[in-house]
């Protein structure tokens, strides 16, 4: 392989004040003359996936899909202890019952569905997430309170009332058991 010929020329009239030269006058002086185009080195991709990336990528899927699964089961549970000690040994107002609005059930499945969609939007199941220490609780706080402020604004506009001692205690319920589930993933992962 032949190297390139750089010829450079600089003219003795572009010193200025004291023998050093600014940076225009330097730049104006310079000139490349390249004779010799130079071939370019190709490299090629791996054929194969290494079986590294292969057993990765399947255990971070069975990784996730443990999480998914565990999240759904914690969700559930909080809603569902809310949901007995609020409506079952809580007494309810029997004017409570009679509000126009959804009934105490369909506010659980909803809140159920809505915390696992909170959950996979905010990616808390994403194996960068999963890896890394705090954002993992971040982003499972982070999806857990833009669900209950969302709650709490549509209540607002669409005028029905959720129990608020039902919500406050499936947040903190649910909150806190997510968290220690996380706490509990992390400990068997690493």
């Amino acid at each position: 392989m032949l190297a390139p010929e750089i010829a450079v020329a600089t003219s003795a009239a572009t010193f200025g004040k004291k023998g050093t030269p600014t940076v225009a006058q330097d730049l104006q002086g310079l000139r490349f003359v390249i004779s010799v185009p130079t071939p370019l080195h190709v490299v090629e991709a791996p054929r194969e996936a290494t079986p590294v990336t292969a057993t990765r990528s399947r255990w971070e899927r069975t990784l996730i899909r443990g999480v998914r699964i565990s999240d759904a089961i914690v969700v559930a549970i909080a809603i569902a202890v809310a949901h007995v000690v609020r409506y079952m040994v809580l007494p309810v107002h029997p004017e409570a019952v009679l509000l126009r609005g959804p009934s105490f059930v369909q506010i659980s499945i909803t809140l159920y569905v809505g915390w696992m969609i909170a959950l996979a939007v905010f990616r808390t199941r994403d194996p960068k997430v999963l890896d890394s220490g705090t954002k993992q609780y971040q982003a499972v706080a982070r999806a857990t309170f833009t669900l209950f402020a969302w709650i709490a604004i549509l209540g607002l506009l669409l005028k029905w009332h959720p129990s608020r001692g039902f919500l406050a205690m499936s947040f903190t319920l649910g909150l806190s058991l997510l968290f220690l589930e996380r706490r509990v993933w992390r400990t068997w992962v690493l």
